[in-house]
């Protein structure tokens, strides 16, 4: 069935929607830009044609250039076109001639089109203050190149009609609409797009901007007084690069357009600076100079700054994702294997023929060494988000070591090796320390199940002494540290690889790891703790000899007088 659409005319309207766009609003956004771009022209000329002061200030473009920055959906030519009538209106009303206010107003918007046009394509409307390379290229491609080639056009137009100097006219074209794309631009489109996101303040932090602004003032103004007929611009471009790593990059935009109205009241208004004989009035070159090495040295630190923090923060972002992710896994990976590794266990004891008790012992193993890694990759991610405390608890030097003894037994045992075990206690220790005791038992039998694990015949040896901060044997006393140390007579490591083996998922011997196992964690997360602990692991190895490993701690951190306060169940024992 056929089915017949008539499209009506809109009535009442006095506008149509052609293409997707809306020509009404278009048009009267077109209107309210030219009248806004001709009062500011009015403004702007009505400065820059004091006597004997050239064009350093030109508002009309960097306005609709940040107006059309702060509209995503805004056009470039409708805001060029704007800017060119407002121009033309704005030079007839000051007194030029049709054919010449036409020229010029043509020439603006020439130069608005270009800048509008390299913001859609080099930055794709984003803010110039993201990186700084990105601010690089917004100098020099929409503050510089427009203006460059409009002032080419602007100073054979002026040169033509009214005898003036190219060189000057050319100069003073590109400097003034430089400096106020530099500074206006980006203020006009962090003002409208904060508007437009009824975000108030437009600033992250006013608290901080007016604070440097108070500094800033009073420290030019005492600059001044003191050292009267120099400068305060020596002193005002460090203090903005000082302030520039303090405040937020929209801060610093706000800065920024202040100096610049600032400095051209005060280089206007007199026909010298500060005092200084140096009259910026009659000198745009040095007006954008000086301006120049106020605020770019200030935003470019600030941008810097910027993306600093924001890597920093998206790091932490990853770090905790990545930590929850791997904690969420391990535990719902943890539930099946346990109850595979039961399995196992109930199929050994089953009275299963010699061959599959063998194969489900290898099973069982396979298991142990999968939950092993959970750990440890668990243990590594809470220990990279500092998601690891210290619970410490008074305990005996004594109980400790027969707790190590204990557990090298069982592991030599299991691992049908012939060795010796020793430990060895000093007996200028003191006889109970104030530790976390789960901790201290992970990085020791980490150790000791290495010692182990390298070793396939000698002797291993658990010790604990007391030794001077150098390490070399001491007494009771200031500056000395408790060592818990490992040692064995294995492959040895060599010297070469002795700065790596704390690194994670690093292995001294590809062959050696790979008969033994081992994923390279353990060493990683022992020195991880040995730091939380207040101390550190050295290690001494000589290849087909042995090596030592030795956890060195402060005995000032682990006396009960300068540590965490104890229970209150202690301090009743010993009243």
């Amino acid at each position: 069935m056929a089915m017949d659409v008539s499209v009506q005319p809109r009535r009442g309207g006095d506008f149509q929607q052609r293409g997707g766009i809306l020509w009404g609003p278009l048009f009267a956004s077109v209107i309210l830009l030219a009248i806004l771009s001709m009062l500011l022209a009015l403004v702007s000329m009505q400065v820059t044609r004091e006597p004997g002061a050239l064009a350093v200030l030109w508002l009309p473009n960097a306005i609709a250039i940040g107006w059309f920055w702060a509209d995503r959906r805004r056009r470039a030519l409708p805001v060029a076109v704007s800017v060119a009538v407002g121009t033309a209106l704005a030079k007839l009303v000051y007194g030029d001639s049709l054919l010449v206010s036409c020229l010029l107003g043509a020439v603006n918007g020439v130069e608005v089109l270009l800048a509008c046009s390299l913001i859609a394509r080099l930055l794709r409307f984003e803010t110039a203050h993201k990186d700084s390379s990105r601010y690089l290229v917004f100098l020099g491609a929409i503050c510089m190149l427009p203006a460059v080639s409009a002032g080419l056009l602007a100073a054979s137009v002026v040169t033509y009609f009214y005898g003036a100097l190219w060189h000057d006219v050319f100069i003073a074209w590109v400097l003034g609409n430089f400096t106020c794309t530099l500074a206006v631009s980006p203020f006009v489109c962090l003002v409208l797009r904060s508007i437009g996101a009824r975000r108030a303040p437009f600033f992250e932090d006013a608290r901080r901007f007016l604070i440097c602004l108070v500094c800033l003032l009073f420290a030019v103004s005492v600059f001044t007084k003191v050292a009267t007929g120099v400068s305060p611009v020596i002193i005002a471009g460090p203090l903005l690069g000082i302030f520039a790593l303090w405040l937020p990059v929209s801060a610093m935009v706000v800065m920024t357009a202040g100096l610049l109205f600032a400095v051209a009241f005060v280089a206007f208004s007199a026909p010298v600076l500060f005092g200084t004989t140096f009259g910026l009035a009659h000198s745009p070159s040095a007006f954008v100079l000086i301006f120049g090495c106020l605020v770019i040295p200030g935003n470019l630190i600030a941008v810097s700054v910027a993306a600093v923090r924001s890597a920093e923060r998206q790091a932490q972002e990853l770090s905790r994702l990545k930590s929850e992710f791997l904690a969420t896994m391990s535990h719902e990976i943890r539930t099946p294997l346990n109850a595979i590794l039961g399995m196992f266990q109930l199929l050994q004891r089953g009275g299963l023929p010699d061959k599959q008790a063998e194969w489900a012992q290898i099973g069982q193993v396979a298991g142990e060494r999968l939950l092993k890694l959970l750990t440890d990759v668990l243990e590594m991610s809470r220990l990279e988000a500092k998601a690891v405390k210290l619970s410490h608890s008074e305990k005996r030097v004594d109980d400790l070591a027969a707790g190590w003894q204990s557990m090298a037994e069982a592991v030599i045992l299991r691992s049908r090796k012939p060795l010796g075990l020793a430990v060895e206690l000093d007996e200028a220790l003191p006889q109970s320390l104030w530790i976390d005791e789960g901790r201290l038992n992970q990085v020791v039998q980490n150790l000791i199940e290495n010692a182990i694990r390298f070793t396939d015949n000698g002797r291993i040896t658990i010790g604990v002494s007391l030794a001077a901060s150098n390490g070399r044997p001491g007494r009771r006393g200031l500056g000395e540290t408790v060592e818990f140390w490992v040692s064995d007579t294995g492959c040895g490591i060599p010297p070469e690889r002795l700065s790596q083996i704390f690194e994670r998922f690093s292995q001294v011997d590809g062959s050696i790891t790979r008969r033994v196992g081992g994923t390279g964690l353990g060493l990683a997360i022992s020195s991880d703790l040995a730091r939380l602990m207040g101390g550190g692991i050295v290690v001494d190895s000589v290849v087909n000899r042995g090596t030592t490993f030795r956890l060195r701690i402060p005995l000032s951190a682990l006396q009960l007088s300068s540590a965490t306060e104890p229970p209150l169940e202690m301090k009743k024992d010993a009243a």
